[in-house]
């Protein structure tokens, strides 16, 4: 319980822009608190490094995209993939148009979970360079990525600028 109002009071302080992003597709069915919970190692990470207020948690838009890959350092984008691109029930994002404001100067992370995102791995890279980027070119179990959000995300934001 402590836990839970610890993350509450860290995640309500950010509105719109952050340094550490988790932009993410609820299926139209997963309530928001899951995709809070999920980010909390790494938005405590974020929160220490950073400060209050440097931590997005929303639902993935080609918009929120462009803006995290603008203002963030660290973004975790949480959604389906095909060898074209991102995709969720709303909209399918191809590298090219991932950033159409071009990157931010602090950005030096982007973990993409979409199965065969790495089929355009090259492509991603080219994008967000020189940001180190996490794709798979498989397909990627959820559970690993909760895995990694869980166990070692934090430590990927730690050794961030």
């Amino acid at each position: 319980m402590e836990a839970a109002i610890c993350m509450f009071d860290i995640l309500k302080a950010t509105l719109f822009r952050g340094s550490a992003y988790m932009l993410y597709d609820d299926m139209g069915f997963i309530p928001h608190w899951v995709f809070d919970l999920g980010f909390y190692p790494i938005a405590l990470e974020a929160t220490s490094k950073w400060g209050r207020g440097s931590v997005v948690v929303k639902p993935l838009t080609k918009d929120g995209l462009a803006a995290a890959l603008h203002d963030g350092r660290f973004v975790f984008v949480l959604s389906h993939g095909t060898e074209e691109g991102l995709y969720t029930r709303k909209l399918k994002i191809r590298p090219t148009k991932a950033a159409p404001k071009g990157t931010g100067p602090h950005l030096q992370f982007v973990y993409i979970t979409g199965c065969d995102s790495g089929a355009l791995r090259r492509q991603w890279e080219s994008v967000l360079a020189p940001a180190r980027v996490v794709t798979f070119d498989r397909l990627s179990a959820w559970l690993e990525h909760i895995f990694w959000l869980l166990f070692q995300g934090a430590a990927e934001v730690h050794r961030l600028e």
